[in-house]
Order: structure tokens, then C-alpha cells, then sequence
């Protein structure tokens, strides 16, 4: 379904996704419903981006249906978003995202 070889700057990885999308917002899926797989996918980033605190994913304040990937750099208040990562590291992130997902969807 998605393609991770594309990072260019019109790929789906790098674009707002529909906050209720969970194909495409699923990282917000999973803090909100899978914290231990959401939990285990940013220390598996953190292993390979040693500059990445965490991600800040939250509705868009002024359009609270849209989602953008965010995250933290360690020892700095500033934010990044997808167009800051390089191919590379947005592929493991997403690489890490499919491989660390949880094998079953029955919510706690």
C-alpha cells in the first residue's frame, strides 16, 4: 500500500494525513489506542536518529482533522516535522513502524 522507496516531497509520508485515518495516521492510532507498540517504535527510532526525543503528534490546531508527523530533537524546545528527516531516517521510521506494529488489533 505504501511505498517507502518515495520520500520525495509529494509522498503520503510526508504529507498532513486525515487524523481518522488510520492507515495513514497510524502512529496516532497506536499512542492512542497501543502505547507499548507506540513505546517500543521510538526507542527503536531513538536506536538509529540518537537526535530523536520523541514524537509530538497531535490534531492540527487550526484544522483539528488533519495530522502531520512531528517529533523532538534531544536538548532543544524546537520542532520537526516530516520535510526535516532525511530519506533515510524517515524509511526506518517507517520501516520500524510496519515491523513493530502489534500482531493483534484487540484493543485493551
Amino acid at each position: 500500500m505504501f511505498h517507502f522507496h518515495d520520500t520525495s516531497a509529494s509522498a503520503a509520508l510526508r504529507r498532513t494525513a486525515r487524523v481518522n485515518d488510520n492507515r495513514l495516521a497510524f502512529l496516532y492510532f497506536l499512542r492512542e489506542r497501543r502505547q507499548d507498540s507506540y513505546n517500543l517504535i521510538q526507542e527503536t527510532v531513538r536506536l538509529a536518529a540518537p537526535f530523536f526525543d520523541r514524537l509530538v503528534l497531535e490534531p492540527n490546531s487550526l484544522n483539528p482533522e488533519r495530522i502531520s508527523l512531528e517529533w523532538k530533537h534531544q536538548e532543544t524546545d524546537a520542532y520537526f516535522d516530516a520535510s526535516s528527516l532525511s530519506d533515510g531516517s524517515l524509511r526506518f521510521m517507517a520501516l520500524a513502524t510496519l515491523l513493530l506494529q502489534p500482531l493483534s488489533f484487540d484493543i485493551p
